[in-house]
């Protein structure tokens, strides 16, 4: 068989001029910016598989929800996802500064029992834009 047979029908065929048009046409990446948009594609992607875990924290939070074992509990029973799942995204997304990815901070409060505390300045369903974006950064 030949191989235009084994071509789907579905692909465009190239007609912008000559072979070495089409192959002058081809854009090397720069292996570093493909490694960082590799990953910020992971974390998009995460961020998106977590998003009813996160949601349902930032809402239990505003309930003011005591404790951080309280609190995973709570979002296991509401979201239908482990406790162990909810505690490894609780703190996926923790942190001190803000960021992309950190919507808010794990620390010990009142005997040692650790509390979640949502970073300011984030709106509810807003993914932040850019990290490096002085708009997002807290003042």
């Amino acid at each position: 068989s030949s191989v235009s047979s084994c071509v789907p029908a579905a692909l465009p065929l190239y007609t912008g001029g000559t072979y070495a048009d089409l192959l002058n046409s081809v854009v090397v990446l720069d292996p570093e910016i493909s490694e960082k948009k590799k990953k910020q594609a992971q974390k998009d992607k995460q961020y998106y598989k977590d998003k009813l875990v996160i949601d349902t924290i930032q809402e239990l939070v505003a309930n003011d929800i005591p404790d951080l074992t309280t609190l995973i509990k709570r979002v296991s029973e509401d979201s239908g996802k482990s406790i162990e799942n909810c505690r490894a995204i609780a703190t996926r997304y923790s942190g001190e500064g803000l960021d992309e990815f950190i919507f808010w901070k794990i620390s010990k409060g009142k005997n040692n029992l650790k509390t979640l505390e949502l970073h300011t300045g984030l709106m509810k369903d807003e993914k932040p834009k850019n990290p490096e974006n002085p708009e997002n950064q807290e003042t």
